[in-house]
């Protein structure tokens, strides 16, 4: 996916010059203004589009049978009546702008057709069709970008300037989370000024990429109407960890003009690996200024790093920075344990916590729900619990920071021993005795199991380990310390949810196998969740709203269960990525992003107007382009080495697979391992291939028994999943000429046996079941597509360990309806979608919904089996293979040198493990090339028979 290229800006400044000597509504010549606008709700929420108007006249305003045209087509119906200085919003969809935004604001709808996301004219006429404003709204620079997806709308500066200059427009207030709209609607706007500040425009600098030192020449217009007051350059020093205050230099004047003058102002050389962040302010007055970029946009400062290292390499850097405090020392906390991150010692110690009585969380709700405790009394109690709480935290904190935190666990019973004891002491000495034996004893009450099922899973303990409500409420009141009122308020929700949890938890009981229902009443106890968190969201303030998320991935108690903790994606993040290209000098700065971690690493979330440019692989020239990344490090080399060169495999054979390379990567100045790029899929990565936008995409998971469950979705989340269901219910047909047909309509066949046939040279024995995403292409021509996912176990890996080499002979009919583990002649007592089991190896996996009928009908199996052939003379030939894997031995060498010299580890060793690696391929390609071409031929001798094909 291209960046977006804006227009000139000389033809901006034309444009804006000729319309500031436009005269501007009067205070005898009021008009109707389009004052707001959100055209690219988050989440692809279209229903969420609207326009807002103010009447700018004293007197109320009769709309009957106006109109708005362009993009969209709506007539105001009779009646329709805005008060003076009044707003009124024109929403696509009244119910869902109501449910969502909860205001008193007066609003109508909906409106035909939808806002372009790219941009376009919007036109407000009278009856008769008489422009009264117009605007042309856009993407591009420079118009601001927090607008288009990430939440904000577009809120008009100044009414009584016009409103088709893009510096008449600021984004509301950014969301913090990417997902969760902002924008006054139907409410006057913060960004609202009287008359329109300075422009400022073509703000430049040099170098673009400067050297330990070097000072950074800022050069920037700035336009005016009255004269100037000052103008600044700001700008602050960031490392990691750390954001600088800003400092303030003032600018002087290169040229000088009645409208219009140039600035100039240099920003001190700085030491290595510095991130500079600076923009411009020009002030008029105290109530006439601009700051450029804008502080509500998506990058509110402009960006540039010190590079530390001059030499240039054969591989491509990537430095990924956390310049939020917290987050940076998170980091540092997980890479000095190794062993423990903070969720995973949190979750260990808390389980802990709960077993020897310190279940703060989970006694303070039942407190709080069970006695009818006076003011004061819950004062004492909450005063008491937040105080234990904190030595609780201290204890967990020693953990966390011991070098070897496991051994620090053999002694963390001894410290809740302690606190339990003083925590007992002090609850009968504030509260009473007898209180705290009725809570004792319902808390034991609380706490006691049923009968145990015999296949009952290890993870399912108690209702917590569905939703921890009891973690929540703890943040909610004693953590964020909210009034009586809305505790009062959110008392009644909790205990509705409560009984919720515990209907599911019962039914889940009663099941004769209890993990077959789990991912069923897990997906019920998340939804459960984000329905009680949205309203305690509403209640909390937006930093602690903020807080929230990361406050329950420390804290709840899941007990080891399998469903993760969430993290909240940032629309304005505050990480930074810097890039080098392969042999380059210059650093590519990604200001703002949002780094979320993931295992192994870390998802990188790019700004759509800035994605990031890439060569297409470490040894190709062509150009790609990539919204969000998989930045993944590892300490063996082995998971470098397999899955890019996985990937590269399926790019040849001309299957739509993310990009992948290389990287030589540090976080937060840190070197901690092999690194390497993963494209993620998503909509960046459907436009770069050439596919309509719209459609949904899927992510298959293994969750053996839902189909629904199964397949998690990653675009148009407000519409159900009916496609998926639909079609793997239609792949069921019986009739084998019929599903051919049905295949061909669904599929490319070419390009789906393209993809099968590159799974059976990688014996990528991971991604017939799971471990692919699937595209529903929208329109009459759209077909179903196939991505692959997360090949790292290939090329003859299987189990946990990345050697190659040692399975090679993945059978043919692997992956096809009715494909039975080895050594079994009929399918295994507990089902048809379960893994592994006694007997079966640890490589088999079920028939996937796809793969299944799929590689058992004969015409399709015939076709993969064509492209095995052609695969096995070119893309899968050695000849072609091995001056890849030369080159890509030679890098990972030299990465290993590298790594071993920035973490002090021994060279030798990770040299040896690489050749064996590298030796392990090649002779897994060898001994597979065999197998095929062996079982080819078998195969096309039965095939012909099935079919009563000849020969020739």
């Amino acid at each position: 996916m291209k960046p977006k290229s804006g227009k000139s800006h000389i033809l901006f400044m034309m444009l804006w010059m000729a319309l500031l000597l436009t005269p501007s509504w009067g205070a005898d010549d009021p008009g109707m203004v389009f004052t707001e606008i959100m055209y690219h709700p988050p989440d692809d929420g279209e229903k969420l589009e609207y326009i807002e108007i103010q009447n700018l006249a004293s007197d109320r305003r009769d709309l009957s049978r106006w109109q708005i045209q362009g993009g969209i087509q709506y007539q105001f119906p009779e009646g329709t009546v805005i008060p003076g200085h009044g707003f009124l919003v024109i929403c696509r969809d009244v119910e869902t702008f109501r449910r969502v935004y909860e205001c008193e604001a007066s609003f109508i709808g909906g409106f035909k057709g939808r806002l372009n996301n790219s941009g376009e004219m919007i036109i407000l006429s009278t009856p008769d069709g008489a422009p009264v404003d117009s605007v042309f709204y856009s993407d591009q620079s420079p118009w601001p970008m927090a607008p288009d997806g990430y939440g904000s709308s577009l809120e008009r500066i100044s009414v009584k300037d016009p409103a088709c200059s893009p510096y008449n427009w600021r984004s509301s207030e950014t969301s913090w989370d990417v997902i969760k709209p902002s924008g006054t609607p139907g409410l006057p706007s913060k960004n609202s000024t009287r008359f329109l500040p300075p422009i400022i425009s073509d703000i430049k600098w040099t170098p673009e990429s400067p050297k330990i030192g070097e000072s950074i020449h800022v050069e920037a217009n700035v336009s005016f109407r009255e004269k100037l007051q000052s103008v600044e350059l700001l700008y602050r020093i960031c490392t990691p960890g750390s954001i600088g205050e800003e400092m303030a230099i003032s600018m002087r004047s290169a040229s000088a003009g009645d409208v219009e003058s140039v600035h100039q102002g240099d920003i001190p050389g700085q030491g290595k690996e510095t991130l500079i962040r600076f923009r411009v302010r020009a002030v008029v007055s105290k109530d006439e200024m601009r700051i450029e970029p804008d502080p509500t946009d998506l990058r509110p400062y402009l960006s540039c790093y010190v590079v530390g290292d001059t030499v240039r390499t054969d591989i491509p850097r990537g430095f990924l920075m956390h310049l939020d405090d917290v987050d940076f020392r998170r980091g540092q906390e997980k890479r000095k344990t190794r062993i423990w991150s903070r969720e995973q010692a949190y979750r260990h110690a808390l389980g802990v916590c709960s077993s020897d009585g310190v279940d703060l969380e989970g006694t303070w709700m039942l407190l709080c729900f069970t006695e009818d405790l006076s003011p004061d009394i819950y004062d004492k109690a909450m005063n008491l619990f937040a105080e234990m709480f904190a030595r609780r935290e201290k204890a967990l904190d020693q953990i966390i920071q011991a070098r070897y935190p496991e051994v620090a666990l053999k002694s963390f019973a001894d410290s809740i021993n302690d606190i339990k004891s003083e925590f007992k002491m002090n609850m009968e000495s504030s509260l009473s005795v007898d209180l705290c034996r009725r809570l004792e004893q319902a808390y034991l009450e609380s706490r006691t199991r049923e009968t145990v099922n015999r296949r009952e899973p290890r993870y399912i303990k108690d209702k917590r380990s569905l939703l921890d409500l009891e973690a929540m409420w703890f943040y909610f009141t004693v953590i964020c310390r909210k009034e009586q009122s809305q505790i009062d308020e959110m008392k009644a929700l909790f205990k509705k949810a409560e009984m919720s949890r515990s209907e599911i938890f019962r039914e889940l009981r009663t099941k004769e196998n209890i993990c077959e229902d789990w991912w069923r009443a897990a997906e019920r106890g998340l939804d459960l969740e984000r329905s009680v968190m949205r309203s305690v969201n509403a209640a909390l303030t937006e930093e602690q709203a903020k807080g929230s998320m990361k406050w329950l991935a420390d804290h709840a108690q899941y007990d080891g269960t399998s469903i993760p903790a969430r993290q909240d994606s940032r629309a304005r993040g505050d990480c930074a990525f810097i890039f080098i290209e392969r042999g380059e000098m210059a650093a590519a700065v990604y200001d703002y992003i949002d780094a979320i971690p993931r295992g192994g690493g870390y998802k990188i979330k790019f700004h759509r107007d800035k994605p990031l440019k890439i060569r297409m692989n470490n040894f190709s020239e062509d150009e790609g382009y990539i919204t969000t990344a998989n930045l993944i490090i590892d300490a063996n080399p082995g998971g470098a080495i397999f899955e890019p060169i996985s990937f590269e495999l399926y790019r040849r054979a001309n299957i739509p697979a993310p990009l992948s390379l290389n990287i030589r990567s540090t976080v937060d100045s840190e070197n901690i391992g092999y690194g390497y790029l993963v494209e993620q899929p998503n909509t960046g990565f459907l436009i770069r291939n050439g596919w309509r936008r719209g459609g949904n995409l899927y992510k298959s998971t293994w969750n053996p028994y839902d189909v629904g469950h199964r397949y998690e979705k990653k675009t148009n989340l407000h519409e159900n999943q009916d496609d998926i269901l639909n079609l793997v219910q239609r792949l069921e047909i019986s009739d084998a000429k019929t599903l051919w047909k049905m295949m061909s309509d669904e599929f490319d066949p070419d390009e789906i046996a393209r993809y099968y046939a590159v799974n059976f040279c990688l014996s990528h024995w991971d991604g017939y079941f799971n471990n692919y995403f699937m595209y529903n292409e929208p329109g009459e021509e759209g077909r179903w597509h196939l991505i692959p996912w997360d090949p790292d176990r290939t090329w003859g890996i299987f189990g946990l360990r990345n050697v190659a080499g040692r399975f090679a002979d993945m059978p043919m009919s692997f992956g096809g309806k009715g494909d039975l583990p080895p050594g079994f002649a009929a399918l295994p007592y507990w089902g048809e979608k379960v893994f592994r089991g006694p007997g079966v190896p640890a490589w088999w996996r079920p028939p996937g919904d796809i793969s299944g009928p799929l590689l058992a009908n004969d015409e399709f199996r015939k076709l993969v089996i064509e492209y095995l052939r052609d695969m096995l003379k070119s893309e899968f030939s050695e000849g072609t293979l091995q001056p890849l894997l030369a080159s890509r031995e030679a890098l990972m060498n030299e990465e290993a040198l590298e790594y071993s010299l920035k973490s002090g580890r021994d060279p030798d060793y990770d040299l040896k493990v690489i050749k064996n690696q590298f030796q392990a391929l090649r002779q897994y390609i060898m001994d597979r090339r065999t197998y095929l071409e062996k079982h080819l031929e078998m195969e096309t001798v039965r095939l012909r028979t099935e079919m009563g094909e000849s020969a020739e």
